[in-house]
């Protein structure tokens, strides 16, 4: 049902603005894809570098940047190292020559820029195995969101900085900020926190049944979310 209002929303697009508009639409459902589950699909990358390649040159430098970190989260997704690497850096070198004034509204409504960018760049990074820059990636994300004004990706970002510390073999650490996500979860209910914490609770597994008392213990407070969240 999602695909059916994106595609009609694309149509709408095309019409108004063939390049930027029409391109961001692209991304979007790019964005789906990853959301779905589905990047193995052979439409994503393409999807994604239609995106890119309608925008270039038609929007801001950031918003350009956003788009190409589409394309290294599709390769990545894929394990298409070289590809995803190359639209990591044209990211980089994006971001570094934007200037904050251009960035037209419609393209951050989702929150600002820095927050948005390092998010992106952090899964792409996840994707690549590279979990050491994906942790400082998403580290920077959570410092640059208001969990006050965007609490819900403020948590779940958060989340994502556990996992990384988690696969680097920081289980404690993990937990830690696994608790403090969960701690910001307080009153938030929606498919994507549930996701969240069944994504650490299969992390946590294989520690808790090793005995790792930390592991247990926020493993159990995270059964009780979901279970009142059912």
């Amino acid at each position: 049902m999602a695909q059916r209002y994106y595609l009609h929303a694309f149509q709408l697009a095309k019409e108004a603005d063939p390049r930027a508009h029409a391109g961001y639409v692209l991304r979007i459902l790019a964005h789906q894809a990853f959301d779905t589950g589905h990047v193995a699909v052979a439409a994503c990358v393409p999807l994604a570098e239609a995106a890119r390649d309608r925008m270039a040159g038609h929007v801001d430098r950031e918003t350009e940047a956003l788009v190409h970190l589409t394309v290294a989260r599709a390769h990545a997704a894929r394990r298409d190292r070289r590809p995803a690497a190359q639209a990591l850096r044209q990211a980089e070198k994006l971001m570094d020559q934007a200037r904050k004034d251009e960035t037209p509204h419609w393209a951050f409504l989702g929150g600002p820029a820095e927050a948005r960018l390092a998010n992106q760049t952090g899964k792409a990074l996840m994707a690549l195995g590279d979990l050491a820059a994906a942790e400082r990636a998403f580290a920077q994300s959570v410092r640059c969101w208001n969990p006050l004004t965007h609490p819900r990706i403020h948590a779940l970002t958060a989340a994502d900085v556990g996992v990384a510390q988690c696969r680097q073999g920081r289980v404690e650490e993990a937990c830690q900020t696994w608790n403090d996500a969960l701690d910001q979860m307080t009153g938030i209910a929606s498919a994507r926190t549930r996701a969240a914490v069944a994504d650490v609770r299969s992390h946590l597994a294989v520690f808790r049944q090793r005995g790792v008392h930390a592991a247990a213990a926020l493993d159990a407070r995270a059964a009780a979310r979901q279970a009142a969240h059912a």
